[in-house]
């Protein structure tokens, strides 16, 4: 090896080792776009290194890879998220994610996290609702006090509002409910009818009933 190679090598890895180390560190990642994406609302340069709390969002002709510490997060087409760190919030539009570190995706109330810390997952979000696929391990799914378990190759979903949840608790209680109250009737209903059936039959014949007649 040359020692024009060499130098070129030291000089990348003085300026490459402290950028990991700063990454690692500040809970920071690299991130490299492909077409039209923003940053905090700003033009995103092919790559740049982000921190917990930017805002990326990219276009219908653009996606983001983000290299985080241990994990690698992709962005797909119309979708927006904000890096946490150690996790990320979609806002919009689908991200996938592969992580050896636990990395967790929240959107609104539901919160996805891998039951091991490697896993491969996307998540979805559209209007009121949230898709979640797990590809490689196991993922938690919680939303609100209710978790779940999307098992490696299956894909459900979700509302990312707890309130439809609860709504949809009390519409089930309130059907079960009403399905008693009719059942009840019918055999009231019944009961009487019989009822009446037996005293005619008693009193057809002008006789009285039998408890009310001597030996």
């Amino acid at each position: 090896m040359s020692g024009r190679v060499l130098k070129v090598l030291s000089l990348f890895l003085i300026f490459a080792l402290p950028t990991s180390l700063l990454c690692a560190e500040t809970r920071a990642a690299m991130v490299f776009a492909s077409g039209i994406a923003s940053l905090n609302g700003a033009a995103l340069p092919r790559s740049t290194s982000i921190f917990a709390g930017d805002v990326l969002e990219t276009s219908k002709n653009s996606a983001i890879v983000i290299n985080a510490n241990g994990s690698t997060i992709q962005m797909g087409a119309s979708s927006r998220v904000q890096f946490q760190g150690n996790s990320i919030d979609l806002d919009s539009g689908v991200t996938q994610v592969n992580t050896h570190t636990g990395m967790k995706v929240q959107a609104d109330s539901l919160t996805v996290t891998p039951v091991d810390r490697n896993a491969k997952f996307q998540v979805t979000r559209g209007t009121g609702k949230v898709m979640v696929t797990a590809m490689n391990g196991s993922v938690s799914v919680l939303t609100g006090k209710v978790s779940d378990v999307v098992a490696a190759g299956e894909a459900k979903a979700y509302s990312d509002d707890p309130a439809d949840e609860k709504e949809k608790k009390k519409r089930d209680k309130v059907g079960a409910v009403a399905v008693s109250d009719k059942e009840l009737f019918l055999w009231s209903g019944a009961a009487l009818a019989g009822g009446g059936v037996l005293a005619w039959w008693l009193l057809r014949d002008g006789r009285k009933p039998l408890s009310n007649q001597l030996p």
